[in-house]
This record gives structure tokens, sequence and C-alpha cells, in this order.
């Protein structure tokens, strides 16, 4: 029984035409796999993490912002302690905050004016251009606190410890520091007039270009 030898195999020119042909069909229909040379099959994403906030725009970040900062006011209010805190700007007008710890926090321009802070925790936190105008700072721990230009007048920091900070332009225009610990603290170019320092230890104090006019008990 004899076998029937298909054209296309007694034309070699025709096989590769047809292999040619079955390819670009393949190729237009969607069905030829992609093949990206020398790139990575893991996806941008995993190649570009984001990172905190990256995709989030301006109102965005400043809404989270206000968050984490009424976050903070209300750990602050609730437990009095916020070690490390951003409460830059924030509102503590009158309130009682006593032996509260703020250790570290950025209270950068906050206001204090009249706050009871008696033997609060405020080490090595930034109060610059802070409003404390008539506050109660007896026996409150501000070592290597930032001051520069606070407002202090009229404040009470008897028995306070203030060793090494820094109070440059800073308001004590009749600051009551009776018994205070200034050593080492920087009081350049501040307003210390009529400001009371009886018995205060003022080893190291740095009070270069400081207006002394009426001062009591600085020795």
């Amino acid at each position: 029984m004899g076998y029937k030898i298909s054209s296309t195999l007694k034309h070699p020119k025709g096989i590769f035409r047809n292999i040619f042909l079955l390819i670009m069909s393949g190729t237009f229909l969607g069905c030829s796999p992609t093949i990206n040379i020398g790139q990575s099959s893991e996806p941008d994403s995993m190649e570009q993490p984001l990172t905190e906030n990256s995709q989030l725009s301006p109102e965005s970040r400043e809404q989270l912002n206000v968050s984490r900062d009424e976050n903070a006011l209300s750990q602050l209010l609730s437990t009095r302690e916020c070690v490390g805190c951003n409460l830059e700007g924030v509102d503590l007008e009158k309130l009682d905050l006593r032996n509260v710890n703020l250790e570290n926090a950025n209270l950068t321009g906050a206001k204090l004016e009249e706050a009871d802070l008696s033997g609060a925790t405020l080490r090595n936190a930034i109060l610059i251009r802070a409003d404390l105008d008539e506050a109660i700072l007896t026996e409150v721990d501000l070592t290597d606190a930032d001051l520069t230009g606070a407002d202090l007048e009229d404040a009470n920091l008897t028995g306070a410890n203030l060793s090494g900070a820094n109070l440059t332009v800073a308001d004590l225009d009749n600051a009551i520091l009776n018994n205070a610990n200034l050593q080492n603290a920087n009081f350049t170019q501040a307003d210390l007039e009529d400001a009371i320092l009886t018995g205060a230890n003022t080893t190291g104090a740095n009070f270069s270009g400081a207006d002394l006019e009426g001062v009591i008990g600085l020795q």
C-alpha cells in the first residue's frame, strides 16, 4: 500500500513559509510570549519600596501631622507624659501641668502662659520662642533645654534646674530665680531686668550682653 507524500514535505520552502505564518498569526492574536532581556521579573514596587508619606499630597501630609500632634497632646493630658513628642506651637495656656514628663519634647513656639509646670521634667526640651509669661516653673528640670528667645517675663523659676540651658535673648524681666541652679547656663543678650536671683547658683553662667539692670541677688 503506497503512502502519499504531502506537497509541503516535497517543498522545504513551503515548510518554512507555513512556520513563519504560524508565528505571525500568533503575534497578531496576542499569543506570543514577551521576552524581556536583562530585566528582573520582580515588580517595580519591590525594586523601589515606598517610604512613609511618599505618595501623599502636601494637604494629606499636613492633615497627618495635625493628627499626630493631636495624639501627642491627648497622650500628654491623659498620661501626663510625652517624652520626645512634637508639640510645636501647641496651646497649653493656663493648664495644670504639674509633674509632667516632657523630656526631649519639641515645644517650639508653644503657648504656656500662666501654665503650672511645677516639678515638671523638661530636660533637653526645645522651647525656642515659647511663651512662658507668668508660668509657674518651680522645681522644674530644664537641664540643657533650649529656651532661645523664650518669653519668661514674670515667670516663677524658684528652685528650678537650668544648668546648661540656653537662654540666649530670652526675656526674664521680673522673673523669680531664687535658689535656682544656673550652672553653665547661657544668658547671652537676655533681658534680666529686675529679676530676682537670691541664692541662685550662677557658677559658669554666661551673662554676656545681658540686661542686668535692677537684678537682685546676682553674685
